[in-house]
């Protein structure tokens, strides 16, 4: 969500707000927590709580999105200049991502599946790790890390599978310190096939 139009007190308010439900959710998980005590803990109003987000699912988009944009962030920071690196660049940055906020991620990743009341959120997520994807693909054509007739749109499709499985699986199987490892080993065996012959 773009917040240009909100003053800086106004975002400083509802990054507590934020930080408050992200806290409450953690500890209590996200159906024991109600906007009252989102905004007992923020210090403020209840109003002013419903005012930055009308319902819980308004923070838990929020999340989703940081989430996201965190972790490419995060990877484009440390993007190195060929393919495989960039990718594990990208793999190390989700699982640390997911690992800062692992507790409210367990209960709301479902919430992101099939036509979830957050897949539209993860739509959008998708759609910028498949910009970032294409980018190193592109690098890695341009360098000979990937076969030059590879095209790009299905290398991403599939790419992008393998990391919201393992996502997934790593979440729904307890692996989320594993999640960069578990990545790497599959992206590994995809990379094979991608990579030029010997």
């Amino acid at each position: 969500m773009h917040l240009d139009h909100l003053g800086r007190r106004a975002r400083r308010t509802r990054e507590e707000i934020f930080s408050a439900a992200m806290y409450l959710f953690a500890e209590r998980g996200v159906a024991n927590v109600s906007m009252q005590d989102i905004a007992d803990q923020a210090e403020t109003a209840r109003s002013t709580v419903f005012k930055h987000y009308p319902q819980k699912l308004a923070l838990l988009s929020d999340f989703f999105i940081r989430l996201g944009n965190d972790a490419l962030a995060a990877a484009r920071a440390k993007y190195t200049v060929d393919f495989r690196g960039g990718m594990r660049a990208l793999f190390l940055a989700i699982q640390q991502e997911a690992l800062k906020v692992e507790p409210v991620l367990r209960e709301v990743a479902g919430m992101a599946v099939g036509n979830g009341p957050l897949a539209v959120e993860e739509a959008t997520i998708d759609e910028q790790m498949r910009a970032y994807i294409s980018d190193l693909l592109k690098v890695g054509v341009e360098t000979g890390e990937v076969h030059a007739d590879i095209k790009i749109c299905e290398a991403v499709h599939l790419i992008l599978c393998v990391i919201t499985d393992t996502n997934r699986m790593a979440i729904h199987l307890d692996r989320v310190q594993h999640i960069a490892k578990d990545q790497g080993k599959r992206f590994n065996m995809l990379f094979r096939g991608l990579g030029p012959a010997r």
